[in-house]
């Protein structure tokens, strides 16, 4: 017979198998060839003496079966052959369609196990997976690789077999497991790519990618390596990912002798959303060395993560002779110091706490953490701690290259700006090595701005979920793109409006988590007193008890035993890690009686109104210490309402309470992160609540970086609203127009200042703030027309004044005066004084951030127009000054309007003195910039210096006047 021959049906197969000797090809030509049993009823000896391959003649038209059964047969091998079930009514799940039994030496490689979804079945099953792709049992030297199996209920199943060998196969779209093995002597399971699995989440199965079980074994499976295979999640469902459970022995029906032994599991990379990422039962004798087990949700929505959740290498703790060693996961389980365990040189690693070690944003380069097609392909940074001690698979430790372009880059954030970003596209590659000369790197930040350049810094002006993508543009004309999303968080965190209830910021995205009126929870009684209530989708949590909805337009009514309301843990979550915080309240008190817990975070803070009226607060930090910080003077439980801000900033821990602080220490560190609980008003284990009513609740983070970032960032089209003959254009989000600090500084510490302006409302829908010196002033119109006012004095008080029939929003303009004089502050509109108030000290000076119109942090600005502005101060005492004599030379020459601008600033001045005005410009004119001068091309040189020369003597009676001009604000 011929070493090699073609055949075209099922009987000349089997008249060539019939009169094989051993070593013979048979061709098969493309087509169905039904149903193919191999075996002792086959008529001829199958046990061949040397191998005998069955291959397609033609890999691109292959041979197919729709069923395999070979028995007791030896020195056979499939090759690039097409294995095709078809369901069929009636068919059980466990079928086996493809089976190799009780046989030798059989090899399957190159093809394709197509497996079919069931119908007609039951809501479970049908659509899913069906049958099992490729059994064998009883078999001793079996060889599986680079096949593909899909569509099936359970891709592979071994049992009671030996020396088996599953290299390089490709399984995927599978409902429960991927590959099934029991009972077996000698394994090596390696280079397989696992992926995709798509669960029927409804019929309780547990997924695993690979599973070892002793269940109904009599004994357990020896000398397995599992090595260097992929196991991801891709777009699909959650599994378990290696998975050994000893059923026998933690079930209590067998002993020692029934350990698995001599296992080593190395070199894979696990990327899955279930926290049996490797998971062995009891073992004699196990590695588990240089793998990467780490976390994605695949398709489900990606967020925070329960523990389960997450990958991890467990252990059974009885287990002996142990080694887990350079490992990147989030975890290892089972180990308790072990006398013959040995666990050394692993990685922690996790993706839940961008402010904790080992988050992947700092460890892995932040491109390879999106996937692409849904192929997770994560690297490690080649400083980071993986690389460096070489912890993970290798596949995970080494930079991507490519043949082809490839946009790869690396993000990171400010340890001191919260809006800034660092992006770095040099990781990007092609022709594997380094990019020609002449590459172009285009960037989209996903928030409307671009940039060019390798390496560029980036601050986002808001909260969001920003997708950036690097383009790189070869000169040869190849190109390549790459996207990460880019979470930032904002300044918002968590806010309580009456009527509304809890609001929490997800990247800046408003999330209702729900008013505590809202009754709709069923009650969850949990251990001792507490009862709570179920979560609702948003996350907010309910006091088991009858809520008043008048109560509730009045505030959160705290007070009776245990949690009244919590807040999911997740959406306070971003306060933790940070240096600069702020958490205010409002708390108004029922009567004297009133002490007791008001808010907490276990593990990270406690406020507590004590018996005397004061707030108490313990603070515990991430360097270990504990603070105990108690007002003086605040007199929390007289009745009335009282204002609380809890605030770090530049390491200064401090409770102000109604605008005065009355406890300050320094803190080092951050709020711990420990535990697992959630934010919570009133105390879960029964001890006394602060009762009373608690009217506002706000969490923020960096208010000033994201305040500045806006500041510098104010648009064209917002410069383009100042440029008009009507006056200064407000309404929109964001800043309009702010002017240098340095420009309005001389207010500061004055007790003697007026600031002048002219508003027209919009309509009477135009509340909203007006201008802002922060830690300093802020002046807003309120929904009834009042003029508000926030001063921040140097004597640590706040005040808060309003004035009464103002009636700013009825559309006609009016003048409005703010002064301080003789210690009275008072707000004058129209000529008429309608608010003033006592004030010690002068305007505080904290914090760098500019003079601005319009509020920096996205919320309601006054809808109208600004039609004039002043600031004076001192003006009685320069009254008395002969200012005329000095300006006289000048007075013709200034008269016409000079120009000057602050060299060290580029914000515009307007200086005005008793004889004359230095204006920066007029819109009729043509404004050039000349070095450190701006002026109007008309401007007579001479009166310009002459003006500079003269500002000495004007500092302190320096005026800003709204004038027809354009701004500048960077």
């Amino acid at each position: 017979m011929s070493d090699t021959l073609t055949v075209s049906s099922l009987a000349e197969l089997h008249t060539a198998l019939a009169n094989a000797q051993g070593g013979e090809t048979i061709l098969l030509e493309g087509g169905n060839y039904g149903d193919l049993y191999i075996g002792a009823k086959s008529g001829y000896d199958v046990t061949f003496p040397d191998n005998v391959t069955i291959a397609s003649a033609d890999p691109s038209n292959p041979a197919t079966f729709s069923g395999l059964d070979v028995r007791d047969a030896a020195n056979l091998t499939f090759d690039g052959i097409l294995f095709d079930y078809t369901f069929e009514a009636g068919d059980p799940i466990w079928l086996r369609p493809f089976s190799v039994t009780d046989s030798d030496n059989i090899t399957i490689r190159n093809s394709t196990f197509d497996g079919d979804l069931a119908q007609g079945v039951s809501d479970i099953a049908d659509g899913y997976g069906y049958g099992i792709g490729l059994s064998l049992k009883g078999t001793t030297g079996a060889t599986i690789e680079n096949n593909e199996i899909f569509n099936f209920h359970r891709g592979l199943t071994v049992t009671e077999s030996g020396d088996v060998t599953v290299r390089g196969n490709d399984v995927h779209s599978i409902r429960s497991d991927g590959m099934d093995f029991s009972e077996i002597t000698g394994a090596l399971i390696e280079d397989n790519y696992l992926h995709d699995f798509r669960g029927s989440l409804e019929s309780g199965d547990h997924r695993d990618m690979i599973q070892f079980w002793t269940k109904g074994t009599d004994a357990p499976s020896t000398d397995i390596t599992i090595r260097g295979n992929t196991l991801d999640i891709g777009e699909g469902d959650a599994t378990q990912s290696i998975f050994m459970r000893n059923d026998q022995v933690d079930q209590g029906l067998a002993g020692s002798e029934m350990f698995y032994s001599n296992i080593l599991i190395e070199d894979n990379v696990i990327v899955n959303g279930h926290m049996h990422g490797i998971t062995v039962g009891e073992t004699n004798g196990l590695v588990i060395r240089g793998n990467s087990v780490l976390h994605a949700d695949g398709g489900a929505v990606d967020g925070l993560d329960e523990s389960y959740e997450i990958p991890k290498i467990n252990v059974a703790p009885t287990s002996t002779g142990v080694l887990i060693q350079s490992n990147a996961t989030a975890e290892i389980t089972g180990w308790s110091d072990q006398s013959d365990w040995m666990v050394d040189n692993n990685g922690f690693v996790q993706d839940q706490d961008s402010a904790a070690d080992g988050f992947y944003g700092d460890v892995f380069l932040n491109s390879s953490l999106t996937a692409v097609d849904g192929v997770h392909d994560f690297r490690a940074l080649s400083d980071s701690l993986l690389v460096l001690d070489g912890i993970g698979a290798a596949a995970t430790l080494e930079m991507p290259t490519s043949a082809e372009a490839s946009a790869d880059f690396n993000v990171d954030g400010s340890e001191d700006n919260a809006t800034l970003y660092h992006f770095d596209g040099t990781f990007s590659s092609a022709d594997l090595g380094n990019l020609p000369e002449g590459t172009e790197f285009l960037w989209d930040f996903g928030d409307g701005l671009t940039a060019s350049g390798a390496e560029i810094d980036h601050a986002f002006l808001a909260g969001g979920s920003y997708t950036v993508s690097l383009t790189i543009e070869l000169p040869d004309g190849r190109t390549d793109t790459s996207s990460v999303v880019v979470e930032v968080q904002g300044s918002g965190v968590l806010t309580y409006v009456q009527g509304t209830g809890f609001i929490a910021y997800d990247n800046g995205v408003e999330v209702v988590l729900g008013s505590v009126a809202d009754d709709t929870s069923a009650a969850l009684a949990l251990a001792g007193d507490l009862s709570l209530g179920l979560a609702d989708a948003g996350g907010l949590i309910l006091a088991d008890a009858d809520v008043d909805a008048d109560a509730e337009a009045e505030g959160l009514k705290l007070g009776a035993t245990g949690v009244a309301v919590s807040v999911a843990r997740e959406n306070v979550s971003a306060l933790l890690g940070e240096d600069e915080f702020r958490i205010s309240m409002s708390l108004t008190a029922d009567g004297a009686e009133s002490a007791g817990e008001v808010v907490r975070l276990h593990g990270s803070f406690i406020a507590t109104v004590t018996a005397k009226g004061e707030l108490q607060l313990k603070v515990f930090t991430t360097d270990g210490t504990q603070i105990r910080l108690t007002t003086s003077g605040a007199d929390l439980i007289d009745t009335a309402t009282h204002d609380i801000d809890i605030s770090l900033e530049d390491g200064v821990l401090a409770i102000m309470v109604d605008g005065t602080v009355l406890a300050e220490t320094e803190m080092s560190g951050t709020l711990a992160s420990t535990g697992n609980q959630d934010l919570s008003f009133g105390n879960a284990w029964g001890k006394d609540n602060f009762a009373g009513t608690l009217s506002a609740f706000e969490i923020t983070v960096n208010e000033d970086d994201f305040a500045a970032a806006n500041l510098a960032s104010v648009m064209a089209a917002n410069l383009e609203s100042v440029d008009t003959l009507d006056g200064l254009q407000l309404g929109a989000t964001g800043v309009a127009v702010s002017v240098a600090r340095e420009n309005v500084s001389d207010l500061l510490g004055q007790d003697d200042f007026s600031i002048s302006m002219s508003l027209t409302a919009d309509g009477a829908e135009s509340a909203g703030e007006v201008v802002r010196l922060h830690g300093s002033f802020i002046a807003t119109v309120t929904a009834k027309g009042e003029l508000q006012l926030k001063v921040f004095t140097t004597d640590g008080t706040q005040i808060r004044l309003t004035t009464s029939g103002a009636d700013l929003a009825d559309t006609a303009t009016h003048d409005i005066d703010i002064s301080l004089k003789d210690g009275v502050l008072a707000i004058m509109v129209d000529g008429t004084v309608l608010a003033e108030t006592e004030m010690s000290g002068t305007l505080a000076s904290s914090g760098k951030l500019d003079m601005t119109f319009g509020n920096a942090w996205g919320k309601d600005n006054f809808a109208g127009t600004l039609s004039a502005f002043e600031i004076t101060v001192n003006e009685d005492d320069l009254a008395t000054a002969n200012l005329d004599s000095i300006m006289a030379a000048e007075e013709e020459r200034l008269a016409v309007e000079a120009v000057t601008v602050d060299a060290e600033s580029d914000a515009f001045i307007f200086v005005s003195t008793d004889t004359s005005d230095l204006v920066l410009g007029d819109t009729t004119e043509t404004l050039y910039a000349a070095d450190d001068l701006l002026i109007s091309s008309d401007v007579d040189v001479a009166s310009v210096e002459m003006a500079d020369s003269s500002l000495a003597l004007l500092e302190s009676q320096m005026v800003l006047t709204l004038v027809d001009a354009a701004y500048d604000t960077l």
